[in-house]
């Protein structure tokens, strides 16, 4: 496999991983590829580079392996006394915060999770006082009504209603309940921010 040492190139170069990607007009994603050594490196993508950065010794940055994953990383995870054994329960997950008394398991943005499929959300957005955090407990979902009534709130914007969508889904499961199709289907709320 053909690979190249592109990190080293970039460096010397004074180039961020954007400003070369941009540059050579490919993702950023590609860049990190091929600098991990997770990509082959192309002849075509090679002389694009030594075209463009004006450089003969393009070849230098170039080095062999038989696969993409680099054999000194195989062996220091081979070698046990880096391994480490989680004893914990894999069941019983740790709370990352706790809210009103919620052992919260997750967070997206405004919106919290908690073990039991409980979804709290932050109302707390520019309003200039503290407002406690909306409960929404999974006998809730099913109510036909329950995106209306969160749509018609001064706080739920565009950015809320994506993150409240992500945790119904979530909550959803935890609490083996079925999403409602309002949700699926729904379209973001037109708000006035």
């Amino acid at each position: 496999m053909k690979l190249i040492n592109l990190r080293q190139f970039r460096k010397e170069q004074g180039l961020t991983q954007k400003q070369f990607a941009e540059s050579m007009k490919i993702p950023q994603s590609t860049v990190s590829y091929l600098e991990n050594g997770r990509q082959e490196v192309t002849d075509y993508l090679l002389s694009r580079i030594a075209k463009h950065y004006h450089v003969d010794n393009i070849e230098d940055y170039v080095y062999e392996r038989d696969s993409f994953v680099d054999p000194r990383c195989v062996q220091s995870l081979m070698d046990h006394s880096f391994m480490q054994r989680y004893d914990g329960d894999w069941n019983n997950v740790t709370p990352i915060d706790i809210i009103e008394g919620f052992p919260i398991i997750c967070k997206i943005g405004r919106v919290s999770l908690s073990k039991d499929g409980i979804i709290l959300i932050d109302r707390n957005k520019g309003l200039g006082y503290r407002l406690t955090p909306l409960i929404i407990r999974p006998d809730e979902f099913e109510d036909s009504s329950l995106l209306y009534r969160l749509t018609t709130k001064e706080w739920f914007d565009d950015e809320l209603f994506e993150d409240f969508k992500r945790a119904y889904f979530i909550c959803c499961k935890l609490a083996e309940i079925h999403p409602m199709r309002q949700i699926s289907d729904s379209k973001p709320p037109k708000t006035g921010v």
